[in-house]
């Protein structure tokens, strides 16, 4: 049996909300045209200089934090479809108003509502996955997730750079137009397990969600995972600097950087059936050292071949990380709090887009090599940390 028809094989009894939420991150990924040009628009289009738009965009990161783990509380206590239907319908209402707004704080203010509005949905959809599927197709459906996303990621920043030739307003009110058309197939397409949350009911009340950050899957699972995106990061925030000493300039970058997205498209899918045969705490801590010494490589690079090597290096180790990680936190969650499992995972991103520009920032102006040098460090801490990853219990079925 060939690998896609094997592949194929493995969806066909995926029920249809899988597809639903499939079809739908594929069009919020699309959708998401204003955070390329987020930059810009603060620069260009309200005169800011470059270190105050870096600190305006950091709201949406605080925002994204708590919004994955109230999105986890959400999503555990009143249902996935509920909890996604607020999220997209809140963010897709506030994205049109970032053309409206004026003011340093005032933006800030939006930002972080539209970051802790969207974030608010992933972790509900995330577990709304784990609930359809069987744990031992979850590495594969969480592949499949990653593969659609980052195919709506590669064509967001095309379609934007065409809509920002006429204003970058429009591109605000395209974003939130893709979120608000995901919520309403929410709305008249997803079906959540039924009684999901009466079966869950007792078990969540014995569960507190602070029992739940106690837990060390959560703390190791989630704890690699902030390191490993700080490391994917430096792709955005310090890359293209490395890129520019050496002589090389945006149209290389964006050659360099699209490579990651086409190193996905072509490779998550197989990589995510393979992997998924291997123990997860080991796939975990391969990623990260793949992730790891691949952006550290960048120090050593030079010329245009060299680089698009490094990217395919660390491009493997996300795609590695990314469809175990979720699927591991899925099956340790106890019932009741797999959407506050989820969401301590997702709040990882919103950690990294704190945290991650402003030391890559630091440490290139200090030197180049000493970021570089820290990349290696962070793979192999990411990488202890999780081998460190106690075994998880097995699941409670729930009917």
């Amino acid at each position: 049996m060939t690998f896609a028809t094997g592949w194929f094989a493995s969806l066909r009894d995926f029920p249809r909300g899988v597809w639903v939420l499939l079809g739908g991150v594929l069009v919020l990924r699309t959708g998401a045209m204003v955070a390329p040009f987020l930059t810009l628009f603060l620069t260009e289009g309200r005169g800011l200089d470059p270190a105050t738009a870096g600190l305006v965009v950091s709201a949406y990161g605080a925002g994204a934090v708590l919004g994955s783990i109230a999105g986890g509380l959400l999503a555990d206590r009143f249902g996935r479809r509920p909890t996604m239907l607020l999220a997209l319908t809140g963010a897709g209402c506030l994205f049109p108003l970032g053309p409206l707004v004026d003011g340093q704080a005032a933006l800030m203010a939006l930002l972080f509502a539209t970051g802790f509005m969207i974030d608010i949905y992933r972790p509900a959809a995330m577990a709304a996955m784990a609930d359809m599927v069987p744990e031992e197709r979850r590495v594969r459906v969480y592949a499949l997730n990653y593969w659609v996303a980052n195919i709506g990621s590669a064509l967001a920043p095309v379609l934007g750079g065409l809509l920002a030739a006429f204003g970058f307003g429009i591109l605000f009110v395209a974003n939130g137009a893709a979120i608000l058309s995901y919520a309403l197939a929410v709305l008249l397409l997803f079906k959540e397990p039924a009684g999901l949350l009466r079966a869950e009911a007792g078990t969540m009340e014995r569960v507190s969600a602070w029992s739940t950050l106690r837990d060390p899957v959560v703390w190791t699972v989630s704890g690699g995972s902030v390191l490993t995106a700080i490391l994917f990061v430096q792709s955005y925030a310090m890359l293209p600097l490395a890129m520019r000493a050496d002589g090389l300039g945006t149209v290389a970058y964006g050659i360099a950087v699209g490579l990651n997205a086409v190193t996905v498209v072509l490779f998550s899918l197989p990589v995510g059936q393979w992997v998924a045969r291997f123990e997860p705490r080991r796939v975990l801590a391969a990623g990260a050292l793949l992730m790891g010494f691949g952006m550290a490589l960048t120090g050593w690079a030079e010329g245009m071949l060299a680089y698009c090597a490094t990217v395919v290096l660390w491009s493997l180790g996300e795609i590695v990380i990314a469809p175990v990680a979720p699927a591991l936190l899925a099956a340790a969650a106890p019932p009741g709090r797999r959407a506050l499992y989820q969401g301590t995972l997702t709040a990882s991103w919103g950690w990294s887009s704190l945290l991650g520009p402003a030391a890559g920032g630091a440490l290139y102006a200090a030197d180049p090599g000493l970021l570089w040098a820290a990349c290696a460090g962070l793979g192999v801490a990411a990488a202890v940390i999780f081998a460190m990853t106690p075994r998880p219990k097995p699941a409670v079925a729930v009917a």
